[in-house]
This record gives structure tokens, sequence and C-alpha cells, in this order.
């Protein structure tokens, strides 16, 4: 359906959304991975997250001819 839209008629009735996440002042380091073929996904194969900085949010919107607020 979205391939027949006209950019002029059709973009202009739709606002479009994003947000993100930024981690600020964090520690960079190495992390190892140990595991078998296969196993890429597993969850006993990944590594817990730890926060080791501030979090930024981030919001914004735009749509036909406007760029909406954008918050931090």
């Amino acid at each position: 359906k979205r391939s027949s839209w006209e950019a002029e008629k059709d973009w202009g009735n739709y606002t479009f959304t994003d947000e993100m996440s930024n981690e600020i002042s964090a520690v960079f380091g190495l992390n190892h991975v140990w595991r078998e073929t296969g196993e890429k996904w597993h969850n006993d194969c990944l590594g817990a997250k730890k926060k080791q900085g501030e979090t930024v949010m981030y919001w914004g919107m735009v749509m036909w001819g406007w760029k909406g607020p954008f918050f931090v």
C-alpha cells in the first residue's frame, strides 16, 4: 500500500517519531565471551549489561515541511 504514496499528498498526513538512549561518561573495556559454535544468542552465553555511566534519552518528531520538538 505504501508503494503508491505520493509524497506531496500523503507524507503530510503522518507524523514520524523516534526515541533513543545514549550512555555518557561510561568506562569502556574488553568483554570476553566463551561459547561453542551455534550458541551465539543463548542467554547463558551473553554477559550481563552493567550500567557504568549516565543515560540520556532523546525524542523527536518530523512531518512534511516541519521539524517538531526535540527533547533531551
